[in-house]
């Protein structure tokens, strides 16, 4: 979700409540995508993301396995605000 990379997403203009770390965080947890170990963000059935079959950014790359790993991991030590 990175300034300058394919997932940021206050970049495009279209999510400009995302545009910190801070506000994207807290944006995504009260959408329900983030919920510690159970955090659909990760989750490839329930996940917005291209790279994980959603739909978000529209035009996304539908494969990013850095991404997925990292974001899997995350989720997995807890989706901590860090």
């Amino acid at each position: 979700m990175k300034v300058g990379t394919v997932g940021n997403c206050a970049t495009s203009g279209c999510h400009s409540e995302m545009g910190t770390a801070l506000s994207s965080y807290s944006w995504l947890t009260g959408k329900g995508y983030i919920a510690g170990t159970a955090s659909a963000l990760a989750d490839p059935s329930q996940s917005c993301l291209t790279w994980l079959g959603g739909n978000m950014p529209p035009s996304g790359p539908t494969s990013n396995a850095q991404a997925v790993a990292d974001l899997k991991a995350w989720a997995a030590a807890g989706a901590h605000n860090n």
